[in-house]
C-alpha cells in the first residue's frame, strides 16, 4: 500500500516561523524580470513566503465560489524592508491559461487596479523584513465572471515592474465530481502507483451539447501544477454522466511521504532539528534522514509538501517570526 496522495479536480465548464529562504536582501532588485508568465511566479529574490489559499483554511486550494462571501488570502515577506506600494490586478484566462480576450469590466467590478495597504514591519528579527496581506474579493473590487485567473503584484502602479503572480479559480457549482482512488490498473506499476477514476456529473440546469469540447478536466497532484495532467477525455459518456475510468492520464506515481522538520521556535531543537546557531543570522542544522528503500510503507501525517508560517514562541510576544538558513542533507 502506497501513501494517499491530494488530488484536487479542476472541472471547467465552457458555457459560451516560516522553512528557510536563502539570502539577505538589502535593496530593491534594480534590474526586475520584466515578462510575467500566467503561472505561480515570483520576479524578484527579496520576495518570499509567497502564499495565497482560501481564507478559511491556508491549506485549500485557492478557489472561491462566484457570488459568495468566500476569500482568498494573499502573504508575502520583503526581505529588503521598509515600505514599498505595491499593487494588484487581475487576469481573467482561459482553460489553457491564457489570458482570455473580454475586458475587465466583463469579469470584474470595481477598481481594477489597488495598493496592497496591509503590512507590517518584523520587530526584533534577525532578517529585516516587511509582511504584507491581501484579503480579496473586497470593498475595492469583485468578480462577476467564474473561470481562471491570475493575481498580478507589480511595483507602485508600474506593471513594467513585477513582483509576483499567482493562479487561482473562481468557480460555479455546475457540475459535481466523485472520485475513487485505488492501486495501479498496469501491470508494470501496480506497486509504485495509485490510479484515479472520476465521474461527473452535469448539472440539470446546465444544457450541454458536446462534452468532449465543452467540459475540460485538469487533475493536480498536490496542488502542483508541475504534477498536473490536463485535457483529459472520458473514457464513456452518456447523457447524464462522463466516467474517467481506466484511464492512463490518471495513473500517478504515488511516491512516498514527504520529509519534514519544525522550526516553529527558534532556539528549540524541534522535530528533526539537530542544532540552533545564531551568528550573522540564524542557522539551523538538521538531522541526516536514514534512507526509507528498505523499509516497509508507514503512513505518517503531513501537508503534502507545503509550508505553514507559524510561530510558536509563546513566551516571546515582543518578537516577530524570523527568518533562518537551514542545513541539510540528500
Amino acid at each position: 500500500m502506497r501513501k494517499s496522495l491530494l488530488f484536487g479536480f479542476l472541472l471547467m465548464v465552457a458555457v459560451t516561523s516560516c522553512l528557510a529562504q536563502g539570502r539577505t536582501a538589502k535593496k530593491k532588485d534594480s534590474s526586475p524580470r520584466k515578462t510575467i508568465v500566467l503561472a505561480d511566479a515570483v520576479y524578484r529574490d527579496a520576495i518570499r513566503s509567497v502564499q495565497l489559499f482560501a481564507k478559511a483554511n491556508e491549506f485549500l486550494t485557492p478557489a472561491i465560489a462566484l457570488g459568495t462571501e468566500e476569500k482568498l488570502t494573499l502573504k508575502f515577506d520583503d526581505l529588503a524592508g521598509g515600505f514599498t506600494t505595491y499593487s494588484y490586478t487581475f487576469m481573467h484566462c482561459n482553460a489553457n491559461w491564457e489570458q482570455s480576450s473580454i475586458f475587465e469590466n466583463q469579469f470584474m467590478d470595481g477598481f481594477f487596479q489597488n495598493e496592497i495597504r496591509d503590512y507590517k514591519y518584523a520587530v526584533n528579527t534577525r532578517q529585516t523584513y516587511t509582511s504584507y496581506a491581501l484579503d480579496f474579493p473586497n470593498s475595492f473590487i469583485k468578480f462577476t465572471a467564474s473561470g481562471n485567473y491570475v493575481l498580478f503584484v507589480y511595483e507602485n502602479g508600474n506593471k513594467s515592474k513585477p513582483v509576483l503572480t499567482r493562479r487561482f479559480f473562481v468557480y460555479e457549482p455546475l457540475a459535481s465530481v466523485e472520485s475513487e482512488l485505488r492501486r495501479s490498473f498496469t501491470a508494470g506499476s501496480i506497486q509504485t502507483n495509485q490510479s484515479l477514476d472520476l465521474k461527473v456529473t452535469p448539472s440539470p440546469s446546465l444544457k450541454v451539447f458536446n462534452p468532449l469540447s465543452e467540459f475540460l478536466l485538469t487533475v493536480q497532484q498536490n496542488r502542483r501544477w508541475d504534477q498536473a495532467t490536463a485535457d483529459i477525455t472520458p473514457n464513456l459518456m452518456d447523457q447524464k454522466t462522463l466516467l474517467y475510468t481506466f484511464n492512463d492520464r490518471l495513473n500517478f506515481p504515488a511516491m512516498n511521504e514527504f520529509r519534514q522538520f519544525d522550526t516553529r521556535s527558534l532556539g528549540i531543537n524541534s522535530l528533526n532539528v539537530r542544532k540552533f546557531l545564531v551568528d550573522s543570522a540564524n542557522q539551523i542544522f538538521l538531522y541526516d534522514d536514514a534512507s526509507r528503500a528498505s523499509q516497509p510503507y508507514n503512513n505518517y501525517f503531513d501537508i503534502n509538501g507545503s509550508f505553514a508560517c507559524v510561530q510558536r514562541d509563546g513566551l516571546i510576544t515582543s518578537r516577530d517570526p524570523d527568518y533562518a538558513y537551514v542545513h541539510f542533507t540528500l
